[in-house]
C-alpha cells in the first residue's frame, strides 16, 4: 500500500513536473523491492512482468498510464501511455 510520504511525493511530483518518459527513466534497472520502496506497489502483483500505475485521470476519462515491464527481475521497459480505457 501507499505511505503517507509516498503519496506526498507522488502528488508533489505531479504537481512540480508534467508527465513525461524522460522523468521515470531513473527507474530501468531497479529491482522491484526498490521500485516498491520508491512508488508502491499499486494494486500490482509483485510477481507480474507489468506493473501499471494510474497517475493522472482527467474529467472527461482520460487516464495517463505508467507501466514498468520487468525482465529477470529488474525494470526492463519504462512506458508511459494515454488511454481511455483503464490499465
Amino acid at each position: 500500500m501507499f505511505s503517507i510520504v509516498n503519496i506526498f511525493a507522488m502528488l508533489t511530483f505531479k504537481i512540480t513536473h508534467k508527465m513525461k518518459k524522460e522523468n521515470f527513466t531513473h527507474l530501468v534497472g531497479k529491482s522491484r523491492n526498490q521500485i516498491k520502496q520508491e512508488i508502491g506497489d499499486g494494486f500490482n502483483y509483485f510477481n507480474n512482468d507489468i506493473w501499471t500505475y494510474e497517475l493522472e485521470k482527467t474529467w472527461f476519462g482520460r487516464r495517463t498510464i505508467f507501466a514498468i515491464t520487468f525482465k529477470d527481475g529488474k525494470a526492463f521497459e519504462i512506458d508511459l501511455f494515454k488511454s481511455f480505457n483503464r490499465c
